[in-house]
C-alpha cells in the first residue's frame, strides 16, 4: 500500500451549506494533489514535479481555486473537448466533474497522469474484478520503502502513488490494497463515510474497505494515475488505455 493520504471529494449542483456531491468531488482532486506533495516518492529518488508542488497554492487550496486551475488548463488548451462541454466555466458553479478534469487540473501543475477506463464489467454477476487485479497489480509492483522497525510484518509501504477511482457521480482516493486468502480487498477513502474517533479499529477499518461485489453500483470505473514526464510531453488531447 502506499502511505496514506487525505480523504479527497469535487461539487454538487445545489446551492447549500451540505457538502454536494459535485463539492465532494472537487475536494477529492484538492486532497490527492495535496496527498502527492506530501507523500511523493522515496528521499533520494523524488519526482521532478514535487517542487513544483509543494510550492503550488494547490497544497492549501480551496473549491474555487481547484475550479480556477481547472479553466487555466482549458485556456493552456487541455481537452478542449471537455471545456467545451462544460462551456468553458466552472467557477462559481455546481459542474460535475471527473477524471479528466482532474487530468487537466495536474497537466496545469506540469503533472502528466494516465487514465486507465474499466468500460464495462468483466463478470457476468456485473462485478469488476479486472478492476481488482488492476490495482493490486499497481500497488505489489511498487518500489518497498524503508521504514521504522516497529511496522507491522504483514504491511508493505511502497512508493506508489494514491489513485483518483471515479464512477458515475462519485469520486474516492485508492491508498492501498489488502490481499488474503478470501481475495482482494481495496483500500480506500470515501467522502461519504464520516469516521467516528470512538469506534474501534477493527470497525474503522471496515470502512476503508472496497470489496468486489460493491463495484456492481457501476457499469464504468476510471483510475487516474501520475507519470514521471515533464509538462512538455503532457498531451493536450486526452486519451484513455481501455481494460479489457
Amino acid at each position: 500500500m502506499s502511505q496514506l493520504p487525505d480523504i479527497i471529494d469535487l461539487t454538487n449542483d445545489k446551492d447549500t451549506d451540505q457538502p454536494t456531491e459535485s463539492s465532494k468531488k472537487m475536494k477529492a482532486i484538492g486532497n490527492f494533489i495535496r496527498q502527492k506533495a506530501a507523500n511523493i516518492g522515496i528521499p533520494n529518488d523524488k519526482p521532478f514535479y514535487v517542487e513544483q508542488l509543494a510550492a503550488s497554492a494547490a497544497l492549501e487550496n480551496t473549491i474555487a481555486e481547484l475550479q480556477q486551475m481547472l479553466e487555466l488548463a482549458w485556456q493552456e488548451g487541455y481537452d478542449r473537448d471537455g471545456a467545451a462541454q462544460l462551456n468553458y466555466r466552472v467557477v462559481g458553479t455546481h459542474k460535475w466533474i471527473g477524471a479528466t478534469e482532474a487530468y487537466c487540473i495536474l497537466a496545469h501543475l506540469g503533472i502528466r497522469s494516465q487514465i486507465v477506463d474499466f468500460h464495462h464489467p468483466t463478470m457476468a454477476d456485473g462485478t469488476h474484478p479486472a478492476l481488482f487485479e488492476w490495482i493490486a497489480e499497481y500497488y505489489t509492483n511498487g518500489e518497498i520503502e524503508n521504514l521504522a522497525s516497529n511496522t507491522a510484518p504483514n504491511v508493505r509501504f511502497t512508493n506508489r502513488h494514491p489513485l483518483y477511482l471515479q464512477h458515475q457521480g462519485h469520486s474516492r482516493t485508492v491508498v492501498g490494497v489488502e490481499l488474503g486468502d478470501s481475495g482482494t480487498n481495496i483500500l480506500l477513502f470515501d467522502p461519504d463515510i464520516a469516521i467516528a474517533h470512538s469506534e474501534d479499529s477493527p470497525a474503522k477499518l471496515k470502512l476503508f474497505r472496497l470489496q468486489l461485489g460493491a463495484t456492481r453500483r457501476a457499469d464504468q470505473y476510471q483510475v487516474l494515475y501520475p507519470l514521471p514526464v515533464d509538462q512538455a510531453e503532457i498531451p493536450k488531447l486526452i486519451s484513455s488505455l481501455r481494460i479489457p
